[in-house]
């Protein structure tokens, strides 16, 4: 996993997807973090309030709507 070519190809998605907003932002980006800690594992588990909080994100729909969004 080269991190600053994965950070380059998520800043020009970001750039050209409208649809994408702050907190779709800090969502995906502390996913990231949490995969990088990890050490980039195919899969692993989240913990919707811990990833939440890291995201300042304070609605649990909120949380659900942009993580089906990024899947999307």
């Amino acid at each position: 996993m080269n991190y600053v070519q994965h950070m380059n190809i998520l800043m020009e998605n970001i750039r050209k997807d409208p649809r994408l907003n702050p907190t779709h932002i800090s969502l995906y980006l502390s996913l990231f973090r949490l995969w990088n800690i990890l050490r980039f594992p195919e899969s692993f588990y989240i913990n919707r309030e811990d990833v939440m909080q890291v995201a300042k994100i304070g609605a649990k729909g909120t949380y659900h709507r942009c993580i089906k969004d990024l899947d999307n």
